[in-house]
């Protein structure tokens, strides 16, 4: 901006993870995303399920956060790397509470486990779950891909990928399923998730350009 070439700032980020922890192959098919394995195939989703369910029925009725053990939980296989999760609950077709991690922190074990219970008691937009709500409350995983920066808006594909928008130190995210959910289009997803963010919907006339693209994939109990 100066001019003045003879000195300068730099900034540095750097993670470190243990062996075997998440390596960006979390990914599904699309031509703007890397080809990679499915991070849980039908039976590992049904556990997921399992999972989760088995973890707020412990948490509402018995105020107990389980483990590993309780939850039986695989000692190897993808349970124990490093993804990040979102947890969704509906009850009676209802949204009930949503709750996730953007990026991969912990195992995936415990983020669907910690996780289901911010989504259940810790969701600032509804009253707590109770126990009494258990057996109508329906859950939905989403296993999420690194995010992936887009150029344009046009890149975002609506019902096949979800999307964070940052600008101005603000920022929100949706799943790839709630546009579709909503019967919404780019432009009217996008001017939502500007709202949500605290942004305008619009700058000088120009719709706000999405900054980060998301590849989940998601699954869900049986209705």
């Amino acid at each position: 901006m100066t001019g003045d070439f003879g000195s300068s700032v730099s900034y540095l980020t750097v993670a470190f993870r243990a062996p075997g922890g998440w390596s960006g192959t979390v990914t599904a098919s699309g031509s703007d995303f890397e080809q990679g394995p499915t991070v849980l195939d039908r039976p590992q989703q049904e556990q997921a399920l399992r999972l989760a369910r088995a973890t707020l029925v412990a948490f509402l009725e018995k105020d107990q956060t389980p483990s590993d053990a309780d939850l039986a939980v695989p000692a190897t296989g993808p349970f124990r790397g490093t993804y990040s999760v979102f947890v969704t609950l509906k009850k009676d077709g209802d949204l009930r509470g949503c709750i996730g991690h953007i990026r991969p922190i912990q195992p995936l074990w415990r983020d669907i486990r910690d996780n289901a219970i911010a989504a259940a008691v810790h969701d600032p937009r509804f009253s707590p779950v109770t126990a009494a709500e258990l057996a109508r409350l329906h859950l939905e995983i989403s296993v999420l891909t690194p995010p992936r920066a887009v150029p344009r808006a046009e890149d975002f594909i609506v019902g096949k990928h979800g999307v964070i928008l940052s600008l101005y130190g603000r920022s929100a995210v949706f799943l790839p399923q709630v546009a579709p959910e909503q019967g919404w289009d780019r432009a009217t997803t996008l001017s939502h998730l500007a709202n949500k963010a605290g942004l305008p919907p619009t700058r000088g006339g120009t719709l706000l350009r999405p900054s980060r693209s998301l590849k989940p994939r998601c699954f869900a109990e049986p209705e």
